[in-house]
């Protein structure tokens, strides 16, 4: 039981008693040479894109399509819904 007790404090020693790192320069570092240029960049390559505005109509569109697509959905889970239902008991219902 002692060897180990010693074995183990002479491994602590070992790790304990190293040199400390050189610490590194911050001014190298990859992320901090990249922050710095990020203001530079950012305002050069993301150019805000103005178009003209659409009307009521125009927005109105993609909503109705949106819409559409909901009650198709919802129509097909009740169909398959029914579909499964039926199937339980016995009666099969071709998919169209």
């Amino acid at each position: 039981m002692e060897f180990y007790k010693f074995h183990f404090l002479r491994l602590h020693n070992r790790v304990t008693n190293k040199a400390p790192a050189a610490p590194r320069s911050q001014e190298n570092c990859r992320t901090v040479r990249r922050h710095k240029r990020a203001p530079i960049t950012a305002s050069s390559t993301f150019a805000i894109r103005t178009g003209a505005a659409k009307s009521k109509e125009q927005q109105a569109i993609p909503v109705l399509h949106r819409k559409r697509q909901r009650r198709v959905n919802f129509r097909t889970a009740q169909i398959n819904g029914l579909r499964g239902l039926l199937t339980e008991y016995g009666e099969v219902m071709p998919r169209s």
